[in-house]
């Protein structure tokens, strides 16, 4: 959401990612390890980091760009097409982005979400209402990196995230509301034009 972010520590984190290739599309991972964090399939986790990875313009990854299509292409998983879109729209790879965004909106519910499948979880392993979100923004963010947009669907998706806010501000979970953030923030700025009227309101030393 914050475009500010140290560079050097961007660069710094994806050399290490690199690191972890192992040559098949995927990433090695520690299996000890003490988070909740990434404990979903390892598919689903290495179609996150290369989704990462392009989100930070390294180039270096055609064999996890592969894989990351042919795995979402084959599963149909909607947060791992959501993911596999983005990539291939950020790696300039327009064809083959729109086909996964084609078969991620083919199956849109009419609310603008996608149902969850048994045992689905996203990378940071998120699951029910958290993984329909992250999954509905990282379809809009997919759709307004595409040539040819489908703005009736992308509407959907965003309908469905402004309805999701918490009474606090909150998206569900705090991945789920940093994915929200960045397709709100993103589709703010592709339409050109407020969808929701509002006050602010500036504090200087608490006044």
């Amino acid at each position: 959401v914050y475009d500010g972010v140290d560079q050097a520590m961007l660069d710094r984190t994806s050399k290490w990612l690199m690191k972890r290739r192992d040559g098949t599309g995927k990433f090695k991972r520690n299996p000890r390890a003490l988070h909740q964090f990434g404990l979903t399939d390892n598919e689903t986790m290495s179609i996150y980091i290369t989704w990462a990875l392009t989100e930070a313009n390294f180039s270096d990854l055609q064999i996890e760009v592969d894989f990351a299509y042919a795995q979402a292409k084959k599963t149909k998983n909607p947060y791992q097409l959501g993911l596999a879109a983005n990539i291939l729209f950020n790696r300039g790879e327009e064809k083959r982005g729109q086909k996964l965004l084609t078969l991620l909106m083919d199956i849109q519910a009419d609310e603008g979400a996608w149902k969850e499948g048994s045992g689905q979880k996203s990378a940071p392993g998120s699951s029910g209402k958290a993984l329909r979100i992250e999954t509905a923004a990282l379809a809009a963010l997919a759709t307004m990196k595409s040539k040819s947009p489908n703005r009736t669907k992308l509407k959907k998706c965003m309908d469905f995230i402004k309805t999701s806010r918490g009474s606090f501000g909150g998206y569900a979970s705090t991945n789920s509301t940093v994915l929200a953030l960045r397709a709100l923030v993103a589709y703010a700025k592709f339409s050109k034009r407020a969808d929701e009227s509002g006050a602010i309101e500036i504090y200087v030393n608490g006044k």
